[in-house]
Order: structure tokens, then sequence, then C-alpha cells
């Protein structure tokens, strides 16, 4: 058999093999359909007709994962990437890789793309090369690579944008790049960029006249904008954004649309949906502060905290930021919790002080944690009393000779001054108690019942010597809680 006769006769057990799957999927016999697909591309791979091959092996793929065999639908779209790669048709090849979960071969084949459209200026299919290579390190874990990729591809969409030839065009291509652009910055959780090319989008949708394509761009600006508010922990307002954005997926995908261009909405769909009902599963926590003993302004004030998971899934990123009126000073930040199992607690501890006195109510604490889906929440502790004194400014200066004679009376000066700003001072004691073996009088201890800030109260004792010598001798000082001895001497003569 001739060259030319082989070649006719495998293109014809192609056509052959194609018709009877054909028939099959009608019969919804996907497995037999799968079978036949896969010989007919056997067929065209024999003589190197990989784009021929390509697709067959495509289509075997798609009847098998219907057949339910998992398995054998990977190997053929591992195979039909492979058949597309040989045919030079990169792009093709590297979304079947990864179809085929080989994330790896995926990338490396989308970059090959990119680097084919940099040749030929063409940045917008160098962009989607670049995207879809991100896609493909996201995959496999590489962030850096992935963050690389998907910068590189906004770079190249905006280069896109700004040629001079399609700067001024309204042509439903600059829509597109944009919204690329924006799908990019919504991988590298930008929410702030990603709203705003949505906008863009938008815009350019309308003034392309796509008014189906505008409703899906308004979903996805959505969609960015819920992952916004619950970055900052607002989930209610997220909930009520998103069912907005579900609701406007599903009339878009009511409509006309292209094949590829559904399984594209499809998608964002889906993701939507994914984040709503994470949201509507929240995890629960409690975050229960312990309120202070009594607390002085300038002193350390250790606040005691327990973080319980209440919920049915793991919480993790656990971070607390504190928040204090002005008044107070935060001496200690408490530490990140790497994670709590569903019905686990982590007890803490941060400190405080305060600047003025006074009593407050206040909710010291606010958590920020993240649930097994990557959702970020946040919560406000319990609120607390605390009751802040000012620290104590009594002073009290007491005057007394140095000598003293047996059997001679002699005075003591005692001046009791409240230096504080705000504060009544209230039973303040000093007490001579420890001289009544030593010396005589009326009265051992001077009690001021009441001083006003910045007021000072006089009081004197008198004491008589019994003995000759140096007598030392101790003052006590006390107010509310607080103490204060001094000491002093007194050199008795005969």
């Amino acid at each position: 058999m001739s060259g030319i006769d082989q070649k006719d006769g495998y293109e014809n057990a192609a056509l052959v093999y194609e018709k009877s799957a054909d028939d099959s999927i009608k019969s919804k016999k996907y497995k037999q359909a799968g079978e036949h697909y896969k010989q007919a591309g056997d067929c065209l791979a024999r003589i190197e007709d990989y784009k021929g091959s390509g697709r067959l092996y495509e289509k075997s793929a798609d009847s098998m994962s219907k057949a339910g065999n998992q398995t054998l639908s990977v190997e053929l779209y591992s195979k039909a990437a492979d058949s597309y790669s040989k045919s030079g048709d990169l792009n093709t090849a590297g979304g079947l890789y990864a179809k085929s979960g080989d994330f790896g071969s995926s990338a490396d084949s989308y970059m090959k793309y990119a680097q084919s459209r940099l040749k030929e200026k063409d940045y917008f299919g160098v962009a989607d090369g670049y995207r879809n290579a991100a896609a493909g390190y996201e995959k496999l874990g590489k962030k850096d690579l992935m963050k690389d990729h998907y910068n590189a591809a906004i770079r190249n969409y905006l280069r896109y944008v700004e040629l001079p030839e399609v700067k001024e065009r309204s042509d439903i291509n600059i829509a597109e790049a944009y919204r690329n652009v924006a799908e990019c910055y919504t991988r590298l959780e930008d929410s702030k960029n990603s709203e705003k090319y949505f906008q863009i989008t938008l815009e350019r949708y309308e003034k392309a006249k796509e008014g189906s394509r505008k409703e899906v761009a308004e979903a996805f600006l959505l969609k960015a904008r819920a992952t916004g508010e619950m970055r900052s922990g607002n989930n209610e307002g997220a909930v009520k954004i998103l069912d907005e954005s579900v609701k406007l997926f599903d009339t878009s995908l009511k409509g006309k649309l292209e094949a590829d261009y559904r399984v594209f909405v499809a998608k964002g769909r889906s993701e939507a949906v994914e984040m709503l009902q994470g949201l509507k599963v929240r995890p629960e926590i409690s975050l229960e502060i312990k309120a202070p003993g009594a607390v002085y302004v300038g002193r350390g004030i250790r606040l005691d905290a327990a973080i319980t998971n209440n919920g049915k899934g793991k919480i993790s990123k656990i971070a607390f930021l504190t928040s204090v009126p002005e008044t107070f000073d935060v001496i200690m930040q408490p530490n990140e919790i790497k994670s709590i199992e569903p019905g686990g607690s982590a007890e803490f501890s941060f400190e405080i002080s305060a600047k003025d006195g006074g009593d407050f109510e206040i909710k010291p604490l606010e958590v920020f944690y993240v649930d097994s889906n990557g959702n970020k929440y946040m919560k406000s502790s319990n609120e607390i009393r605390i009751s802040v004194k000012e620290k104590s400014t009594l002073a009290c200066d007491i005057k007394m000779p140095a000598k003293a004679k047996v059997g001679e009376e002699f005075a003591v000066d005692v001046a009791v001054r409240n230096e504080s700003k705000y504060v009544v001072m209230k039973d303040i004691k000093v007490d001579f108690g420890n001289l009544r073996s030593e010396f005589e009088s009326g009265e051992y201890a001077v009690s001021v019942l009441r001083i006003l800030p910045g007021q000072e109260t006089k009081r004197k004792i008198r004491l008589v010597p019994k003995y000759k010598g140096v007598s030392n001798f101790d003052v006590v000082i006390t107010h509310a809680d607080e103490k204060e001895t001094k000491g002093y001497s007194v050199d008795v003569k005969e």
C-alpha cells in the first residue's frame, strides 16, 4: 500500500470510528463512544495529524468522564494535550494538561504560548498565556511564581489596551482585557483594584453594546466587592452582595452564551455560591475577657482572656487587635494563635495602662480569624467595666526637733496634702503608735477624714520623752489600700 493510500485509509477509518462514536453519544452509550473516539484519534496520530488526534482524544476523554471512568478520562486528556502540543496549539494543550491535573505541564505549555505570541507582538495572547500559567502555579502552591505571572499578565493586558490601534476602539476585546485584569487582581487578593477594573469592564461592555456581558461583568464586580467586605470582616454585607451576584450570574446563564464563555460564567457563579455557603456556615466563636480588680493610673492592667471555637470547623490565623479609648495605652499585645480545633479554646493575656482615672466600659479586643475555606471573619470581645483609681499623690510632711529633754513636751507638726487633680482622698491616718513605750502623749495618731484635690490639712501632736537616749521610730501613713513608712529619730537628753 502506498503512503497516500495508507493515509487515506487511516483518515477513512477515523471517520468511521468517529461516526460510530457520535451515534453512541446519541444513544448515551458513553463508554462505547469513548472507545471509538480514541480509536479514531489513534488513526490520525499514525499519520501525524496531531491536531485531529488531539480533538478526538479530547472527545474520548469527555465521553469517558460521562461514563464515570475518571482515571481513563484523565489519561486521555493528557494524551489529547500531547497531541495538541505536537501540532503547535500550545494554548489548547495548556488547558487540557490542566484538565488532566498536570498543572506543571499546563504552566509550561502556556508560557511557551506566551513567548510565541510575544514574537508576533500579540500582547493580548501574551497576557492570556501568563494568566493561565499563573493559574497552574496557583494550583501547584507556587505563590511567588503565581504572583509574578499574574502581574505579568496584567502588564500585558494593559499594554494591549494602550496600543494606538486599539485604544480608541470600542470592541469587545478591550472589555475582555479589562475583565481579565480584574480577574488577575482577584486572584492576587487585591479587591480594590479588582473592583476598579470590573467597573471599567462594565463601562467598556456598555460602549461595545454588549448587554449580556455587561450583566456578567456586574456579577463579577459584586463578587469582588463581597470579597473586600469579607476581608474587612463585614460578612453580613458580603452575604447581601453575593446574593445579588448569584442572581446576575443566573440571569446571564439563561441567555445565549458561547460555549467557552458559558464555562467561564458558570465558574464565576460556582465561586460566588461557594463563598456564600461558606459565609452562611460561619464558624462561631466566643471571646471573653475578665474584668480586672482595682487598678490605678499609670500602672499595668493585665487582662486575662479566652477564645473558644464553638463551630464545626477549624479556625486559623487567629490575630488580635486591641481597641481601647485614647486614655489607655497598650503595653503588651496578645500573640497570634495558629489554630483552634472545633470545641477547643485558648487562654491568653494582654496588658494596658490608664493615663487618667475614671470608670470605663469598653470592648478592648477584636479578633480576626480564617475558616477552612480561607474566608476571613472578625468579632469583638465582651464589654468589661474598668474602674481606674488615680495613682496616689498623697504627700505627708512631718517636722519634729532633732533633740529633746526627758519630761519636757515638744510638738510634732504633721502636714498632709492631696496633690492629685481629681481624686478626693478619704480616711488618711498618720500613726505614731510605736512611740507609746518611750513617749507620753494625748494621741499617737493623726486622722484625716477627707481632703479635696489640691488641699492641705495640718495637725499637731505633743510628745513627752520618758527616757534618755536616741529614740528611733517609724511613722506609718495609710490611705485606702496604700501604706508608707517613714523613719525618724530624736536624741533625748536629761
